[in-house]
């Protein structure tokens, strides 16, 4: 499947689950991987820690996601969580399902969850 994405000049977005599912991606080409689930950042992280690219260059290049769920309540958990993702070293964070449902709310905008999540540079150090 990745080659026939590439051929098309397209890139694969693996969704994983787990370590093995992740490693399996890598091998079979993919440097895209997407950890889905309702784990904590910390905990999703674990997924593809070992696949990310060493200062030596000894690993191949893999874009680790956090594809963050849409939480049941309107507290906006997800935008903390996209602020820990950072923190952890994820290269990005897949966000539709959060906007999705805040793009229901009168009040928040997909652009004004967007900001919102770009805001904050780091957890660890502007938090209280």
């Amino acid at each position: 499947m990745v080659n026939a994405a590439r051929a098309l000049e397209m890139e694969v977005v693996a969704e994983v689950t787990d370590e093995e599912e992740a490693r399996a991606a890598v091998s079979a080409g993919a440097t895209i991987v997407s950890v889905l689930g309702s784990a904590e950042p910390a905990e999703k992280y674990k997924v593809v820690s070992s696949l990310v690219e060493d200062e030596d260059d000894s690993k191949p290049k893999v874009c680790a996601v956090n594809h963050i769920q849409a939480k049941d309540d309107k507290a906006l958990q997800e935008v903390e969580e996209a602020w820990i993702s950072r923190d952890l070293g994820f290269n990005a964070v897949w966000v539709s399902d959060a906007l999705y449902k805040n793009a229901a709310e009168p009040t928040e905008s997909p652009g004004a969850v967007i900001a919102a999540m770009r805001a904050k540079s780091s957890v660890k150090w502007a938090s209280p």
